[in-house]
């Protein structure tokens, strides 16, 4: 348990960044499962989808950045993170039959509600564990 956040932060960055890099190289088969693009590739819509694919990187590299943090910021890094997959995982679920949808939001709800659970979990006992081995700084 003294490690479930740092390896919370690395299972998320990995993903988060293989997610942005994948999305960045390949847009329309990343982004094309899950909203409808025009079929005119206009340069204006791949750059929406390649700063889609720049924050997802960022986020990821946020991830790694709380894995390296002590206590407290990597709780403050972990709280930024649960209002992360919250904010999408309540996107997902508003998106739920919108025309423009064209894949199934249920596993990216599912993925976001995971990480939110692991998060708090995580927070707690890394809270838990630096007190209770006699840390009075908090």
């Amino acid at each position: 348990m003294k490690n479930i956040l740092k390896i919370t932060f690395i299972i998320d960055a990995i993903i988060a960044v293989g997610f942005g890099l994948y999305s960045w190289f390949y847009p329309h088969a990343t982004f094309g499962t899950i909203i409808s693009i025009p079929e005119t590739h206009s340069s204006e819509f791949l750059a929406i989808l390649s700063s889609l694919s720049l924050l997802y990187i960022l986020i990821g590299l946020t991830s790694l950045i709380g894995a390296k943090a002590t206590f407290p910021t990597n709780i403050w890094i972990g709280l930024l993170m649960i209002a992360r997959h919250v904010l999408e995982g309540v996107l997902k679920i508003m998106d739920i039959g919108k025309e423009w949808l064209i894949g199934n939001p249920y596993p990216d709800i599912i993925i976001h509600s995971v990480f939110t659970i692991v998060y708090i979990w995580a927070i707690y006992f890394t809270y838990k564990n630096y007190h209770a081995i006699g840390n009075t700084r908090t």
